[in-house]
């Protein structure tokens, strides 16, 4: 019985000891397995899929726009058609959209720039020798980027024109870095900033892609570039 007592006493020691060194170490949010070629570094692209990137489900334009209304006729005949974040959105609500809407149109656009950021960081890092597939992801890298920051400034900030260039804009985020200014800078410097990585964007040639008989859509190809240039 003795012994038992020892031995547990023992364990005891060993799991404190090691959740001592566990928490001792600081965290870092980009601790992770690093990417060593391209194809790997695409395969972070390829999460747009999953992230159902096609819906753009934008409630702020969907359901904040002139073209939508909460009609009680529709509700009569459609009993909870309206849930409670349509209804939020719909009556500009804003002290409780961010409360009831889990998740939502900024933080998944940010999310996809974050993706573009940590491939083009990673870039440099690949150990293949192959310049075309570098340059090929580094243009959708930049497509994806700016993609969503025309998303952002769109929903978020004033309209494009002469008169509105000096109002705030989004914050430039050109790297993974968590030190990198939050600062909002002016609408003009964020527009300067789409139409820099668009010109890198087109520099892509890439057909759309096939996949099991069909095209990969979520991934960037020179007629969709040259769509979104347009």
């Amino acid at each position: 019985m003795k012994d038992t007592k020892y031995i547990l006493i023992l364990l005891v020691a060993i799991v404190f000891a090691s959740c001592d060194d566990f928490l001792s170490e600081p965290p870092n949010k980009s601790a992770s397995v690093v990417p060593t070629t391209t194809e790997q570094l695409g395969y972070l692209f390829n999460g747009f899929m999953t992230d159902r990137n096609e819906l753009e489900g934008n409630k702020d334009f969907i359901f904040g726009s002139d073209d939508f209304g909460l009609l009680t006729r529709l509700e009569e005949n459609r009993p909870g058609l309206y849930d409670p974040v349509v209804a939020l959105y719909s009556t500009w609500d804003v002290n409780y959209i961010h409360i009831q809407d889990n998740g939502g149109y900024y933080p998944q656009e940010w999310k996809r720039i974050f993706t573009a950021n940590m491939v083009l960081s990673e870039l440099g890092n690949v150990s293949e020798s192959d310049n075309e597939s570098k340059d090929d992801l580094k243009a959708e890298a930049h497509f994806f980027r700016a993609y969503s920051y025309f998303q952002l400034v769109n929903t978020y900030c004033l309209p494009y024109s002469a008169a509105n260039l000096n109002e705030p804009g989004l914050t430039i985020k050109a790297s993974t870095s968590f030190e990198e200014s939050s600062e909002r800078v002016s609408l003009k410097e964020t527009w300067d900033f789409i139409l820099t990585d668009l010109e890198i964007a087109l520099e892509l040639n890439r057909d759309l892609e096939l996949l099991d008989g069909g095209y990969r859509t979520w991934r960037a190809s020179t007629p969709a570039i040259n769509a979104f240039a347009a």
